[in-house]
Formats: C-alpha cells, sequence, structure tokens
C-alpha cells in the first residue's frame, strides 16, 4: 500500500484526519525502519503500512492508524518512546508504547490454561482497546504473510499461538471476521492437508465421454503439481452413491490414476488405469 493510498482510504470515511501528520508518521517510520526486509524480502516497513491499512478498513480513527506506522519502532529501531511523544504527541506515543508493551510479554504457551492466562493478561495490560486492535491487525498481517518463514517448525509455532491466543481474544471483543481469518490462516499452516480437504468443493467428472464410470473428487491439495484429488467410485451419474475410493492427479483436463481400481470394476470402460484418461465434467 501505498502513501497516499493508506491516505485517501482513511480520507473516504473520515474526511477532516489529519493528512500532515499520517504523512508524517509515514515518512518518519520509513525513515526508522531503514533498510531492514522482512522474511518475504521486502522493505520492513512495508508491514506497519499493511497493518494501518487493516485498521483503515476497519475505520479506526486517526491516531490509531498513525500508532500503526509507528508500532514496530520501539522494538526494531533507534526510537524512544520519548522520540514518539516529541514528533506525535502524547496519545500515540502511549498507544505505541503499550503495543510494544504487549509484544514483550509474548512468550512460549504450553497449554490451555497458560494460553488462557496470557488471554487475560493481554486484556489486563492493554488501557486501551485501540492497543489490542493494533495488535491484532499486527498478528493478521504476520500470519498473512507467515508462508515466507522457511522454518516449518516455527510456522507452527506461531500459527499455534495465534490459534490459542490471537483468534479467541479476537471473538471476545467482537472482531469475528479477523478471528475466523486467524483460525483459518493457522489450520492452513499446523494441518494443511485437512484443511484443503474441509474446505474444498466436490468436482464430478466422467472417466472418459464414452464410460459409465464416474466419479465424485474433492481437491486434496494445492501445494503438488499437479494437485491431488480424493475421489469415490461411482456408476451412477445422478446418485453419486460411492462403492470405491482412489486418489487421482489431474492436469491439463486429463486425469491420471495413482491408485489402481479394482479389477472387476475397469471391465465398465477400456481404459487402463495405469494411463492417462480423458475427464469429463458431469452435471447432475
Amino acid at each position: 500500500m501505498r502513501q497516499y493510498e493508506l491516505i485517501d482510504s482513511v480520507i473516504s470515511y473520515k474526511p477532516d484526519a489529519d493528512q500532515k501528520l499520517l504523512e508524517k508518521a509515514y515518512i518518519y517510520g520509513t525513515k526508522m525502519h531503514g533498510r531492514q526486509l522482512r522474511a518475504s524480502g521486502d522493505p520492513y516497513f512495508s508491514h506497519p503500512i499493511e497493518v494501518a491499512g487493516i485498521l483503515a478498513e476497519l475505520k479506526l480513527d486517526t491516531t490509531t492508524v498513525v500508532c500503526a506506522l509507528l508500532h514496530d519502532t520501539i522494538e526494531d529501531t533507534p526510537a524512544t518512546i520519548k522520540d514518539i511523544e516529541k514528533n506525535f504527541g502524547n496519545e500515540v506515543a502511549k498507544l505505541v508504547d503499550g503495543v510494544t508493551k504487549l509484544t514483550l510479554l509474548e512468550g512460549n504457551i504450553e497449554s490451555s490454561k497458560q494460553a488462557e492466562n496470557f488471554r487475560k493478561l493481554l486484556l489486563a495490560s492493554a488501557s486501551d482497546i485501540r492497543i489490542l486492535l493494533i495488535k491484532l491487525a499486527d498478528r493478521l498481517h504476520n500470519m498473512r504473510t507467515l508462508h515466507y518463514i522457511k522454518d516449518q517448525s516455527k510456522r507452527k509455532r506461531i500459527s499455534l499461538e495465534t490459534l490459542d491466543i490471537y483468534a479467541p481474544l479476537a471473538g471476545r471483543i467482537g472482531m469475528h471476521e479477523i478471528k475466523e481469518e486467524l483460525e483459518d490462516l493457522s489450520f492452513s499452516h499446523i494441518e494443511p492437508k485437512i484443511r484443503d480437504i474441509i474446505t474444498c468443493k466436490p468436482i464430478r467428472f466422467a472417466l472418459s465421454k464414452d464410460s459409465s464410470l464416474y466419479f465424485l473428487g474433492s481437491i486434496y491439495s494445492s501445494e503438488p503439481n499437479p494437485p491431488l484429488l480424493i475421489a469415490s467410485l461411482t456408476t451412477s451419474k445422478s446418485s453419486f452413491a460411492p462403492f470405491d475410493h482412489l486418489i487421482v492427479a489431474f492436469s491439463r483436463g486429463r486425469l491420471t490414476l495413482t491408485e489402481s481400481m479394482p479389477s472387476k470394476l475397469l471391465t465398465m470402460d477400456s481404459t487402463d488405469a495405469t494411463q492417462d484418461a480423458q475427464v469429463s465434467p458431469v452435471t447432475r
């Protein structure tokens, strides 16, 4: 998100927003974070910008958006709270300080009881609800970009922390859309294959245009190339009553059976189970 895009977003719901303050925070954050980079290789300041953008989508006040642009300056740059207060005022400084303190409270959570205690601590420590909103937006953007972290164990640890602490916290303060997205993003790193199965839509194909053998399939994983599908065989074009299962690979309109079907089923068609079979959509 560019500077003018963020400012335009805020002005769209708050015409009297302090544009100069937003511009000043944007320039200050850019200068403080300098050449720092994210795991994605993007400039680090792209993260505070996106956090500010999330809060602008929620139509929060200018002070909160400014704080989002500055929320990592105390932790990750030479800036101090006194610097923030001198340049942006006492209110912004208090919010930035509150977010920084919440970040410092984060640690390894090993049980649901610890997670519940930490959620209570977060709620008690946040003197202003805007501090929690900034923290949730911060976690949301970090989860959206978590796939750039190469260490799988680190991704899983962060996802479990998000699922145990931040998603429930979002639900408690009524941010249900953020709660659901945090849960979905966390689950995609903790159990990616199961998540793909749950969220997939059924797809129906015929093994060939003249075949009486059909299957009801679902996308199993978007990671492999070609993607894998789970399927249930059926001879009924209308009812799709399954009587067996197989795993197939689908690529460029062709179906490859990767697990052999029972030989008695193959007598229904001359298609060889070890070769590519033409597929065509089947409608109800």
